[in-house]
């Protein structure tokens, strides 16, 4: 009786093992379909890359090229800082640039070993470093400028059109202090709302506080 009923089940047990199977398999794809999901998209940069090195080597058959016109199922590895909008600004002004000495500075000694024929190859590590000094001399100028314009107003005669005019200093730099890290970084919403929010709290402060030395002096001379 016992091996009757082995038997009997011997079915269904073989049936669950290819279920578990399948399963396994399938849970396996959609892990990995999720993992790609997660990689960041190809800049036209990099799209324009890939594309020009297909177009000029030739490394696959015809109909297997096509899938570098696929924008939109392609993705990137590349690990590294954030590539913004100024990144790819410095890439495509190295590739249109005829200067020798530019090109030159951005590629080290292994990099220009990779060179061969129409292709170009750049260091990205000193295009990150440029790009980091661009956006530290872009910050700097955003602090210093309009603490410097809102200092030469606060600093004389004080009136409501003075008080405009720093207000108007304010939301201008504000607005391009925002407007940087949108197009520099990969900053998302709330953070760029963060970082304008501290530093037109910056702004406020200084203007409070030589607003109410300027007034202090006067009282002090009266």
């Amino acid at each position: 009786m016992e091996n009757y009923n082995h038997e009997q089940h011997k079915p269904r047990r073989n049936l669950m093992r290819r279920i578990d199977r399948a399963f396994r398999a399938y849970a396996s794809l959609l892990q990995a379909a999720q993992s790609l999901t997660h990689c960041n998209r190809p800049s036209s940069g990099e799209y324009k890359s890939v594309e020009n090195f297909v177009n000029n080597r030739h490394p696959l058959v015809p109909t297997e090229e096509e899938f570098c016109y696929r924008k939109d199922d392609l993705i990137t590895l590349r690990p590294g800082r954030e590539h913004a909008w100024l990144d790819c600004s410095v890439e495509k002004f190295l590739r249109f640039s005829r200067c020798r000495t530019i090109q030159n500075f951005f590629r080290s000694k292994e990099t220009r070993q990779k060179t061969d024929g129409n292709e170009m190859y750049y260091t990205h590590d000193r295009i990150e470093r440029f790009v980091v000094a661009i956006i530290v001399t872009v910050i700097l100028a955003l602090l210093i400028i309009p603490i410097y314009l809102l200092y030469r107003l606060t600093n004389g005669v004080e009136s409501p059109q003075s008080y405009t005019v720093c207000i108007g200093i304010l939301l201008i730099f504000t607005l391009s202090f925002s407007a940087c890290l949108s197009l520099f970084t990969r900053a998302k919403r709330h953070e760029i709302l963060a970082a304008a929010a501290a530093y037109c709290a910056v702004l406020v402060v200084f203007l409070t506080n030589v607003g109410g030395n300027g007034s202090s002096r006067r009282d002090v001379s009266l």
